[in-house]
Protein backbone atom coordinates (compact mmCIF):
# COMPACT_ATOMS: atom_id res chain seq x y z
CA UNK A 1 0.00 0.00 0.00
CA UNK A 2 1.26 3.57 -0.60
CA UNK A 3 0.70 4.58 3.04
CA UNK A 4 1.71 2.64 6.10
CA UNK A 5 -1.52 3.52 7.88
CA UNK A 6 -3.39 1.47 5.24
CA UNK A 7 -1.50 -1.75 6.05
CA UNK A 8 -4.18 -3.31 8.34
CA UNK A 9 -6.84 -2.60 5.72
CA UNK A 10 -4.68 -4.28 3.08
CA UNK A 11 -4.30 -7.36 5.32
CA UNK A 12 -8.05 -7.43 5.92
CA UNK A 13 -8.78 -7.25 2.17
CA UNK A 14 -6.28 -10.03 1.52
CA UNK A 15 -7.96 -12.21 4.15
CA UNK A 16 -11.42 -11.60 2.68
CA UNK A 17 -10.16 -12.44 -0.80
CA UNK A 18 -8.40 -15.62 0.32
CA UNK A 19 -11.40 -16.85 2.34
CA UNK A 20 -13.56 -16.64 -0.79
CA UNK A 21 -11.14 -18.88 -2.71
CA UNK A 22 -12.46 -22.38 -3.59
CA UNK A 23 -9.01 -23.87 -3.03
CA UNK A 24 -8.21 -25.60 0.24
CA UNK A 25 -4.73 -24.09 0.54
CA UNK A 26 -5.30 -20.56 1.86
CA UNK A 27 -2.17 -18.47 2.42
CA UNK A 28 -1.29 -14.82 3.04
CA UNK A 29 2.24 -13.45 2.59
CA UNK A 30 3.23 -10.35 4.54
CA UNK A 31 6.32 -8.21 4.13
CA UNK A 32 6.53 -5.35 6.61
CA UNK A 33 8.98 -3.17 8.48
CA UNK A 34 6.56 -3.50 11.47
CA UNK A 35 6.23 0.26 11.94
CA UNK A 36 3.99 0.77 14.97
CA UNK A 37 2.03 3.64 13.44
CA UNK A 38 1.07 1.31 10.58
CA UNK A 39 -1.00 -0.77 12.98
CA UNK A 40 -2.80 1.99 14.85
CA UNK A 41 -6.04 1.23 13.01
CA UNK A 42 -6.02 -2.56 13.34
CA UNK A 43 -9.64 -3.81 13.08
CA UNK A 44 -11.37 -4.60 16.36
CA UNK A 45 -12.57 -7.86 14.81
CA UNK A 46 -11.00 -9.67 11.86
CA UNK A 47 -13.18 -11.58 9.34
CA UNK A 48 -14.59 -14.93 10.61
CA UNK A 49 -12.38 -18.00 10.02
CA UNK A 50 -9.25 -15.84 9.68
CA UNK A 51 -7.44 -18.33 11.91
CA UNK A 52 -7.76 -21.00 9.19
CA UNK A 53 -5.30 -19.11 6.98
CA UNK A 54 -1.59 -19.89 6.86
CA UNK A 55 0.48 -16.76 7.26
CA UNK A 56 4.05 -16.18 6.10
CA UNK A 57 5.78 -13.02 7.21
CA UNK A 58 8.95 -11.33 6.08
CA UNK A 59 10.20 -9.02 8.82
CA UNK A 60 12.15 -6.17 7.23
CA UNK A 61 12.99 -4.09 10.30
CA UNK A 62 16.53 -3.92 11.65
CA UNK A 63 15.75 -1.67 14.59
CA UNK A 64 12.83 -0.78 16.83
CA UNK A 65 14.23 2.61 17.90
CA UNK A 66 15.41 4.36 14.74
CA UNK A 67 16.06 8.08 15.38
CA UNK A 68 14.13 10.32 13.00
CA UNK A 69 13.06 13.97 12.98
CA UNK A 70 9.67 14.70 11.43
CA UNK A 71 8.02 17.90 10.24
CA UNK A 72 4.47 17.23 11.40
CA UNK A 73 2.38 20.32 10.74
CA UNK A 74 2.40 23.56 8.78
CA UNK A 75 0.13 26.57 9.34
CA UNK A 76 0.08 29.49 6.94
CA UNK A 77 -2.19 32.42 7.77
CA UNK A 78 -4.18 34.24 6.77
CA UNK A 79 -5.24 31.86 4.00
CA UNK A 80 -7.26 34.72 2.49
CA UNK A 81 -4.30 37.16 2.31
CA UNK A 82 -4.25 39.33 -0.81
CA UNK A 83 -1.09 40.00 -2.88
CA UNK A 84 1.26 42.24 -0.93
CA UNK A 85 -0.33 41.51 2.46
CA UNK A 86 1.75 39.92 5.26
CA UNK A 87 1.65 36.14 5.74
CA UNK A 88 3.05 34.08 8.62
CA UNK A 89 4.19 30.45 8.44
CA UNK A 90 4.57 28.10 11.41
CA UNK A 91 5.79 24.51 11.52
CA UNK A 92 5.92 21.81 14.18
CA UNK A 93 8.92 19.51 14.54
CA UNK A 94 8.89 16.19 16.40
CA UNK A 95 11.77 13.91 17.32
CA UNK A 96 11.30 10.13 17.29
CA UNK A 97 13.70 7.75 19.01
CA UNK A 98 15.98 8.35 21.97
CA UNK A 99 18.82 9.59 19.74
CA UNK A 100 16.85 12.32 17.93
CA UNK A 101 17.83 15.19 20.25
CA UNK A 102 19.95 18.05 19.01
CA UNK A 103 19.91 21.14 16.83
CA UNK A 104 17.62 21.24 13.79
CA UNK A 105 17.93 23.83 11.05
CA UNK A 106 14.95 24.72 8.87
CA UNK A 107 14.54 26.86 5.76
CA UNK A 108 11.31 28.33 4.41
CA UNK A 109 11.55 28.81 0.65
CA UNK A 110 9.09 31.43 -0.58
CA UNK A 111 9.50 31.79 -4.32
CA UNK A 112 12.78 31.31 -6.19
CA UNK A 113 14.86 33.86 -4.24
CA UNK A 114 13.35 34.39 -0.79
CA UNK A 115 14.62 31.99 1.91
CA UNK A 116 13.93 32.36 5.65
CA UNK A 117 16.06 30.44 8.17
CA UNK A 118 15.41 29.13 11.68
CA UNK A 119 17.35 26.93 14.14
CA UNK A 120 15.89 25.07 17.15
CA UNK A 121 17.02 22.57 19.77
CA UNK A 122 14.89 19.43 19.73
CA UNK A 123 13.81 17.30 22.70
CA UNK A 124 12.77 13.72 21.75
CA UNK A 125 9.05 13.00 21.94
CA UNK A 126 8.03 16.65 22.23
CA UNK A 127 6.67 18.95 19.51
CA UNK A 128 8.61 22.15 18.96
CA UNK A 129 6.91 25.02 17.12
CA UNK A 130 8.95 27.10 14.70
CA UNK A 131 7.69 30.58 13.74
CA UNK A 132 9.20 32.14 10.64
CA UNK A 133 9.37 35.89 9.99
CA UNK A 134 6.36 37.27 8.13
CA UNK A 135 6.60 37.65 4.37
CA UNK A 136 4.42 39.21 1.70
CA UNK A 137 2.08 37.18 -0.42
CA UNK A 138 3.14 37.30 -4.05
CA UNK A 139 0.99 38.44 -6.98
CA UNK A 140 0.78 34.89 -8.34
CA UNK A 141 -2.73 33.37 -8.47
CA UNK A 142 -1.55 30.63 -6.10
CA UNK A 143 1.27 31.44 -3.69
CA UNK A 144 3.26 28.32 -2.82
CA UNK A 145 6.32 27.44 -0.77
CA UNK A 146 8.10 24.68 1.13
CA UNK A 147 9.81 24.21 4.50
CA UNK A 148 12.89 21.98 4.46
CA UNK A 149 15.29 20.61 7.08
CA UNK A 150 18.50 18.59 6.91
CA UNK A 151 18.24 14.96 5.65
CA UNK A 152 17.97 12.03 8.03
CA UNK A 153 16.86 8.38 7.83
CA UNK A 154 13.50 9.27 6.21
CA UNK A 155 13.55 11.93 3.53
CA UNK A 156 9.86 12.38 2.75
CA UNK A 157 9.01 13.85 6.17
CA UNK A 158 11.79 16.46 5.95
CA UNK A 159 9.64 18.74 3.77
CA UNK A 160 6.33 20.52 4.27
CA UNK A 161 4.65 22.11 1.26
CA UNK A 162 1.90 24.73 1.23
CA UNK A 163 -0.19 26.47 -1.41
CA UNK A 164 -2.32 29.50 -0.55
CA UNK A 165 -5.36 28.98 -2.76
CA UNK A 166 -6.91 31.47 -5.12
CA UNK A 167 -10.26 30.91 -3.46
CA UNK A 168 -13.59 32.54 -4.09
CA UNK A 169 -15.46 33.81 -1.00
CA UNK A 170 -17.74 31.42 0.82
CA UNK A 171 -21.25 32.49 -0.16
CA UNK A 172 -23.88 32.43 2.60
CA UNK A 173 -27.60 33.08 2.01
CA UNK A 174 -29.61 33.94 5.15
CA UNK A 175 -33.36 34.06 5.60
CA UNK A 176 -36.06 33.75 8.23
CA UNK A 177 -39.55 32.39 8.02
CA UNK A 178 -40.99 34.22 11.02
CA UNK A 179 -40.28 36.15 14.20
CA UNK A 180 -38.99 39.68 14.66
CA UNK A 181 -35.99 41.21 12.92
CA UNK A 182 -33.61 40.54 15.81
CA UNK A 183 -33.67 36.77 15.09
CA UNK A 184 -30.73 37.09 12.69
CA UNK A 185 -28.96 39.94 14.50
CA UNK A 186 -26.68 37.71 16.56
CA UNK A 187 -25.50 35.58 13.63
CA UNK A 188 -24.96 38.67 11.45
CA UNK A 189 -22.74 40.25 14.12
CA UNK A 190 -20.90 36.95 14.54
CA UNK A 191 -20.20 36.71 10.79
CA UNK A 192 -18.85 40.27 10.71
CA UNK A 193 -16.43 39.46 13.56
CA UNK A 194 -15.41 36.10 12.08
CA UNK A 195 -14.73 37.65 8.66
CA UNK A 196 -11.83 39.57 10.23
CA UNK A 197 -10.14 36.48 11.66
CA UNK A 198 -7.12 35.12 9.73
CA UNK A 199 -8.24 31.47 9.86
CA UNK A 200 -11.60 32.24 8.23
CA UNK A 201 -11.76 32.51 4.41
CA UNK A 202 -13.45 35.50 2.73
CA UNK A 203 -17.21 35.60 3.25
CA UNK A 204 -20.07 36.87 1.13
CA UNK A 205 -23.34 36.98 3.09
CA UNK A 206 -26.70 38.06 1.69
CA UNK A 207 -30.21 38.26 3.19
CA UNK A 208 -33.00 36.95 0.95
CA UNK A 209 -36.67 36.06 1.29
CA UNK A 210 -37.51 32.40 1.91
CA UNK A 211 -39.39 32.22 -1.38
CA UNK A 212 -36.31 33.46 -3.29
CA UNK A 213 -33.74 31.07 -1.78
CA UNK A 214 -33.86 28.34 -4.42
CA UNK A 215 -33.58 30.84 -7.28
CA UNK A 216 -30.75 32.80 -5.59
CA UNK A 217 -28.77 29.63 -4.88
CA UNK A 218 -28.97 28.73 -8.57
CA UNK A 219 -27.63 32.08 -9.80
CA UNK A 220 -24.05 31.44 -8.63
CA UNK A 221 -22.18 28.92 -6.45
CA UNK A 222 -23.67 29.01 -2.93
CA UNK A 223 -22.08 27.19 -0.01
CA UNK A 224 -24.50 27.73 2.89
CA UNK A 225 -28.20 28.48 3.23
CA UNK A 226 -29.16 29.45 6.79
CA UNK A 227 -32.87 29.74 7.63
CA UNK A 228 -34.05 30.88 11.07
CA UNK A 229 -37.60 29.90 12.06
CA UNK A 230 -38.18 28.02 8.80
CA UNK A 231 -41.29 29.18 6.97
CA UNK A 232 -43.50 27.43 4.47
CA UNK A 233 -41.67 26.34 1.33
CA UNK A 234 -43.35 25.15 -1.84
CA UNK A 235 -42.74 21.59 -3.01
CA UNK A 236 -40.73 22.90 -5.95
CA UNK A 237 -38.45 24.78 -3.55
CA UNK A 238 -37.95 21.67 -1.39
CA UNK A 239 -36.94 19.65 -4.44
CA UNK A 240 -34.56 22.40 -5.58
CA UNK A 241 -32.85 22.56 -2.15
CA UNK A 242 -32.65 18.76 -1.99
CA UNK A 243 -30.87 18.69 -5.36
CA UNK A 244 -28.63 21.56 -4.21
CA UNK A 245 -27.60 19.62 -1.06
CA UNK A 246 -26.93 16.44 -3.05
CA UNK A 247 -24.52 18.49 -5.17
CA UNK A 248 -22.62 19.72 -2.11
CA UNK A 249 -24.76 22.48 -0.59
CA UNK A 250 -25.05 22.92 3.19
CA UNK A 251 -28.45 23.80 4.67
CA UNK A 252 -28.73 25.03 8.28
CA UNK A 253 -32.20 25.29 9.86
CA UNK A 254 -32.50 27.06 13.23
CA UNK A 255 -35.67 25.90 14.96
CA UNK A 256 -36.93 28.91 16.90
CA UNK A 257 -39.92 29.68 19.06
CA UNK A 258 -42.28 30.75 16.26
CA UNK A 259 -41.91 27.59 14.18
CA UNK A 260 -45.22 25.73 13.96
CA UNK A 261 -45.91 22.01 13.93
CA UNK A 262 -46.34 22.27 10.16
CA UNK A 263 -42.52 22.28 9.93
CA UNK A 264 -42.76 18.48 9.80
CA UNK A 265 -44.38 18.81 6.38
CA UNK A 266 -41.13 20.46 5.25
CA UNK A 267 -38.72 17.98 6.86
CA UNK A 268 -40.49 14.59 6.90
CA UNK A 269 -39.81 12.34 5.08
CA UNK A 270 -37.62 14.29 2.65
CA UNK A 271 -34.85 15.20 5.09
CA UNK A 272 -35.44 13.55 8.49
CA UNK A 273 -36.96 10.16 9.39
CA UNK A 274 -39.13 11.21 12.37
CA UNK A 275 -41.30 14.17 13.23
CA UNK A 276 -40.15 16.93 15.57
CA UNK A 277 -42.03 18.13 18.64
CA UNK A 278 -41.64 21.31 20.64
CA UNK A 279 -40.45 21.36 24.27
CA UNK A 280 -40.00 24.21 26.75
CA UNK A 281 -39.19 24.45 30.47
CA UNK A 282 -38.60 27.31 32.89
CA UNK A 283 -35.26 29.11 32.87
CA UNK A 284 -34.59 27.92 36.41
CA UNK A 285 -34.81 24.32 35.19
CA UNK A 286 -32.68 24.97 32.09
CA UNK A 287 -30.78 22.04 30.63
CA UNK A 288 -27.12 22.05 29.53
CA UNK A 289 -24.95 20.34 26.91
CA UNK A 290 -23.49 17.06 28.19
CA UNK A 291 -22.25 15.04 25.18
CA UNK A 292 -20.36 15.95 22.00
CA UNK A 293 -19.40 14.10 18.85
CA UNK A 294 -15.71 15.02 18.72
CA UNK A 295 -15.19 12.71 15.74
CA UNK A 296 -17.05 15.20 13.54
CA UNK A 297 -14.67 17.75 11.91
CA UNK A 298 -16.94 20.57 13.08
CA UNK A 299 -16.52 19.55 16.73
CA UNK A 300 -13.04 17.99 16.89
CA UNK A 301 -11.22 21.12 18.05
CA UNK A 302 -13.60 21.64 20.96
CA UNK A 303 -12.17 18.50 22.54
CA UNK A 304 -9.15 20.56 23.59
CA UNK A 305 -11.30 23.26 25.19
CA UNK A 306 -12.45 23.33 28.80
CA UNK A 307 -15.74 21.43 28.83
CA UNK A 308 -17.12 23.91 31.38
CA UNK A 309 -17.36 26.51 28.57
CA UNK A 310 -20.07 24.41 26.97
CA UNK A 311 -21.62 23.11 30.18
CA UNK A 312 -22.27 26.66 31.36
CA UNK A 313 -24.62 27.15 28.40
CA UNK A 314 -28.32 27.10 29.32
CA UNK A 315 -31.17 25.97 27.06
CA UNK A 316 -34.83 26.18 28.14
CA UNK A 317 -36.64 25.55 24.90
CA UNK A 318 -36.33 23.92 21.52
CA UNK A 319 -37.26 20.90 19.44
CA UNK A 320 -36.60 17.18 19.68
CA UNK A 321 -37.39 14.04 17.73
CA UNK A 322 -40.70 12.37 18.55
CA UNK A 323 -38.78 9.07 18.66
CA UNK A 324 -36.00 9.98 21.10
CA UNK A 325 -34.78 6.43 21.58
CA UNK A 326 -33.90 5.72 17.95
CA UNK A 327 -30.13 5.05 17.87
CA UNK A 328 -29.82 5.84 14.14
CA UNK A 329 -31.11 9.37 14.80
CA UNK A 330 -29.26 10.01 18.08
CA UNK A 331 -25.98 8.86 16.52
CA UNK A 332 -26.14 12.00 14.36
CA UNK A 333 -26.26 14.33 17.37
CA UNK A 334 -23.26 16.67 17.45
CA UNK A 335 -24.30 18.23 20.77
CA UNK A 336 -26.69 16.46 23.17
CA UNK A 337 -28.41 18.12 26.15
CA UNK A 338 -28.82 16.70 29.66
CA UNK A 339 -32.44 15.87 28.87
CA UNK A 340 -31.33 13.67 25.96
CA UNK A 341 -32.50 16.08 23.29
CA UNK A 342 -30.13 17.20 20.53
CA UNK A 343 -29.00 20.81 20.47
CA UNK A 344 -27.09 20.35 17.20
CA UNK A 345 -27.92 17.56 14.74
CA UNK A 346 -26.46 16.89 11.30
CA UNK A 347 -26.78 14.35 8.51
CA UNK A 348 -25.26 13.98 5.06
CA UNK A 349 -27.46 14.38 2.01
CA UNK A 350 -25.47 13.39 -1.06
CA UNK A 351 -22.32 15.51 -1.06
CA UNK A 352 -23.88 18.13 1.19
CA UNK A 353 -25.25 18.36 4.73
CA UNK A 354 -28.47 19.19 6.56
CA UNK A 355 -27.86 20.76 9.98
CA UNK A 356 -30.59 21.37 12.57
CA UNK A 357 -29.90 23.86 15.37
CA UNK A 358 -32.68 22.63 17.69
CA UNK A 359 -33.22 25.90 19.50
CA UNK A 360 -33.46 29.58 18.64
CA UNK A 361 -30.66 31.34 16.77
CA UNK A 362 -31.18 34.32 19.07
CA UNK A 363 -31.47 34.37 22.89
CA UNK A 364 -35.21 33.69 23.18
CA UNK A 365 -34.76 29.98 24.07
CA UNK A 366 -31.08 29.81 25.13
CA UNK A 367 -28.17 31.99 26.22
CA UNK A 368 -25.62 30.66 23.69
CA UNK A 369 -25.35 34.03 21.82
CA UNK A 370 -24.16 35.74 25.02
CA UNK A 371 -21.03 33.57 25.40
CA UNK A 372 -17.84 32.94 23.50
CA UNK A 373 -19.00 29.53 22.32
CA UNK A 374 -21.38 31.17 19.82
CA UNK A 375 -18.47 32.67 17.90
CA UNK A 376 -16.41 29.51 18.32
CA UNK A 377 -19.24 27.29 17.05
CA UNK A 378 -19.88 29.19 13.82
CA UNK A 379 -16.20 29.94 13.32
CA UNK A 380 -15.42 26.22 13.37
CA UNK A 381 -18.31 25.59 11.00
CA UNK A 382 -16.91 28.05 8.45
CA UNK A 383 -13.36 26.73 8.88
CA UNK A 384 -14.35 23.11 8.27
CA UNK A 385 -16.56 24.18 5.37
CA UNK A 386 -13.64 26.02 3.77
CA UNK A 387 -11.47 22.91 4.12
CA UNK A 388 -14.24 20.79 2.63
CA UNK A 389 -14.32 23.18 -0.33
CA UNK A 390 -10.56 22.83 -0.80
CA UNK A 391 -9.71 26.31 0.56
CA UNK A 392 -6.77 25.24 2.71
CA UNK A 393 -2.99 25.45 2.56
CA UNK A 394 -2.23 21.69 2.48
CA UNK A 395 -3.71 18.18 2.46
CA UNK A 396 -2.52 14.84 3.85
CA UNK A 397 -1.28 12.27 1.33
CA UNK A 398 -4.08 9.97 0.20
CA UNK A 399 -6.91 12.36 1.10
CA UNK A 400 -9.59 13.43 -1.35
CA UNK A 401 -9.12 16.99 -2.56
CA UNK A 402 -12.33 18.78 -3.63
CA UNK A 403 -11.94 20.88 -6.78
CA UNK A 404 -14.78 23.09 -8.00
CA UNK A 405 -14.93 23.40 -11.80
CA UNK A 406 -17.06 26.07 -13.48
CA UNK A 407 -17.51 25.53 -17.24
CA UNK A 408 -18.21 28.36 -19.67
CA UNK A 409 -21.04 26.43 -21.35
CA UNK A 410 -22.56 22.94 -21.44
CA UNK A 411 -19.93 21.47 -23.75
CA UNK A 412 -17.73 18.71 -22.24
CA UNK A 413 -14.38 19.95 -21.02
CA UNK A 414 -11.12 18.61 -19.61
CA UNK A 415 -8.77 19.64 -16.83
CA UNK A 416 -5.19 18.40 -16.42
CA UNK A 417 -3.91 17.52 -12.95
CA UNK A 418 -0.11 17.86 -12.81
CA UNK A 419 1.27 15.93 -9.79
CA UNK A 420 4.81 16.40 -8.40
CA UNK A 421 6.28 13.83 -10.82
CA UNK A 422 5.05 15.90 -13.77
CA UNK A 423 2.97 13.13 -15.37
CA UNK A 424 -0.43 14.72 -16.17
CA UNK A 425 -3.77 13.09 -15.41
CA UNK A 426 -6.68 14.04 -17.66
CA UNK A 427 -10.09 14.49 -15.99
CA UNK A 428 -13.30 14.98 -17.97
CA UNK A 429 -16.12 17.30 -16.90
CA UNK A 430 -19.52 16.96 -18.57
CA UNK A 431 -23.25 17.09 -17.88
CA UNK A 432 -25.92 19.77 -17.73
CA UNK A 433 -24.60 21.44 -14.55
CA UNK A 434 -21.96 24.05 -15.30
CA UNK A 435 -20.61 24.06 -11.72
CA UNK A 436 -19.37 20.70 -10.49
CA UNK A 437 -17.11 19.49 -7.69
CA UNK A 438 -14.57 16.79 -8.48
CA UNK A 439 -12.91 14.82 -5.68
CA UNK A 440 -9.32 14.05 -6.61
CA UNK A 441 -8.06 10.90 -4.90
CA UNK A 442 -4.71 10.30 -6.64
CA UNK A 443 -2.78 12.26 -4.06
CA UNK A 444 -0.17 9.75 -2.92
CA UNK A 445 2.79 11.93 -3.97
CA UNK A 446 4.18 14.56 -1.61
CA UNK A 447 4.63 18.02 -3.14
CA UNK A 448 2.79 20.64 -5.21
CA UNK A 449 -0.07 19.82 -7.59
CA UNK A 450 -1.32 22.22 -10.25
CA UNK A 451 -4.44 22.13 -12.45
CA UNK A 452 -4.40 23.31 -16.04
CA UNK A 453 -7.47 24.06 -18.16
CA UNK A 454 -8.60 25.75 -21.36
CA UNK A 455 -10.10 29.15 -20.35
CA UNK A 456 -12.36 29.15 -23.40
CA UNK A 457 -14.12 26.04 -22.04
CA UNK A 458 -13.59 26.39 -18.28
CA UNK A 459 -14.14 29.72 -16.50
CA UNK A 460 -12.67 28.84 -13.11
CA UNK A 461 -11.10 26.00 -11.12
CA UNK A 462 -10.89 26.32 -7.32
CA UNK A 463 -8.29 25.61 -6.10
CA UNK A 464 -6.07 25.74 -9.17
CA UNK A 465 -3.15 24.38 -7.14
CA UNK A 466 -2.72 22.59 -3.82
CA UNK A 467 -0.04 20.98 -1.66
CA UNK A 468 0.19 17.46 -0.23
CA UNK A 469 2.30 16.37 2.76
CA UNK A 470 2.85 13.15 4.67
CA UNK A 471 0.30 12.55 7.39
CA UNK A 472 1.57 13.55 10.83
CA UNK A 473 3.02 10.60 12.73
CA UNK A 474 4.22 8.69 9.66
CA UNK A 475 7.77 9.67 10.58
CA UNK A 476 7.71 7.54 13.74
CA UNK A 477 9.81 4.56 12.65
CA UNK A 478 9.54 2.73 15.96
CA UNK A 479 8.86 -0.89 15.10
CA UNK A 480 7.01 -3.78 16.64
CA UNK A 481 8.99 -6.75 17.82
CA UNK A 482 8.21 -9.99 16.02
CA UNK A 483 6.40 -11.31 19.08
CA UNK A 484 4.12 -8.29 19.49
CA UNK A 485 3.43 -8.17 15.76
CA UNK A 486 2.33 -11.80 15.69
CA UNK A 487 -0.21 -11.08 18.44
CA UNK A 488 -1.88 -8.43 16.26
CA UNK A 489 -2.50 -10.82 13.36
CA UNK A 490 -5.51 -13.18 13.35
CA UNK A 491 -3.76 -16.25 11.94
CA UNK A 492 -0.68 -18.31 12.87
CA UNK A 493 2.43 -16.90 11.30
CA UNK A 494 5.60 -18.58 10.08
CA UNK A 495 8.56 -16.26 9.66
CA UNK A 496 10.74 -16.16 6.61
CA UNK A 497 14.42 -16.68 7.46
CA UNK A 498 16.53 -14.04 5.72
CA UNK A 499 19.37 -16.50 5.07
CA UNK A 500 17.31 -18.89 2.94
CA UNK A 501 15.32 -18.77 -0.27
CA UNK A 502 11.67 -17.75 0.30
CA UNK A 503 10.51 -20.34 -2.26
CA UNK A 504 12.38 -23.06 -0.39
CA UNK A 505 10.88 -22.00 2.93
CA UNK A 506 7.34 -22.02 1.51
CA UNK A 507 7.89 -25.51 0.09
CA UNK A 508 9.21 -26.75 3.43
CA UNK A 509 6.21 -25.26 5.27
CA UNK A 510 3.73 -26.83 2.87
CA UNK A 511 5.21 -30.27 2.33
CA UNK A 512 7.59 -30.83 5.21
CA UNK A 513 10.73 -30.90 3.09
CA UNK A 514 12.98 -28.42 1.36
CA UNK A 515 13.84 -28.15 -2.31
CA UNK A 516 17.56 -27.83 -1.61
CA UNK A 517 18.31 -31.59 -1.36
CA UNK A 518 16.62 -32.14 -4.72
CA UNK A 519 18.48 -29.23 -6.25
CA UNK A 520 21.79 -30.60 -4.93
CA UNK A 521 20.97 -34.08 -6.25
CA UNK A 522 20.16 -32.65 -9.67
CA UNK A 523 23.43 -30.70 -9.68
CA UNK A 524 25.36 -33.79 -8.62
CA UNK A 525 23.64 -35.85 -11.33
CA UNK A 526 24.42 -33.20 -13.95
CA UNK A 527 28.07 -33.07 -12.90
CA UNK A 528 28.29 -36.90 -13.01
CA UNK A 529 26.77 -37.02 -16.50
CA UNK A 530 29.06 -34.24 -17.72
CA UNK A 531 32.11 -36.08 -16.34
CA UNK A 532 30.96 -39.32 -17.95
CA UNK A 533 30.34 -37.65 -21.34
CA UNK A 534 33.64 -35.81 -21.33
CA UNK A 535 35.89 -38.76 -20.43
CA UNK A 536 38.16 -39.97 -23.25
CA UNK A 537 37.00 -42.99 -25.30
Amino acid sequence: TPFSSAFPQAVEQAIQHVLKSPFSNKEVYLFTDAQKTAFNSTPAAWPPNSNTINGYMGYLSDSIDLPNVELTEITVSPVSAKPGEPVEARAKVRGHGSQSAGDVELDLEVGPTNRLHRKITLVPGRDEEVIFPTFQRSSNPVDSGVIRMQPDVLDTDNRLYYALPEGRPLRVLMSQGGGDDRVLNFIQVALRILAKMPVIPPLSAEFVKVQEIAAKAGEQPTDVILIANPGRVEEQGIQAMSAWMRDGGNLVLAMGAVVGEWVNQLLVPQWIPFELKRWEISRKEATHPRAFDFSNPWMDRFEEEDSSDWRSVSVWGGWEFASKGDSAVSSQNLITLDRGSPLLWQRNIGLGTLTLWMSSLDDSLNDVPHGGMYLALWGEYLRTLAEKKGLRAEFAAGSQVPVEVVRADDRPAEIRLIPPDGKPQILAVAGPKLTQTLYLSRTDQVGHYTIEFNPSRVERVTPSAFAVNMEAGEGDLTGHSLESLEKLLPFPVERFRPSESIASQITYSRYGFSLWPFVLLLLLAAMTLETWWSRPT
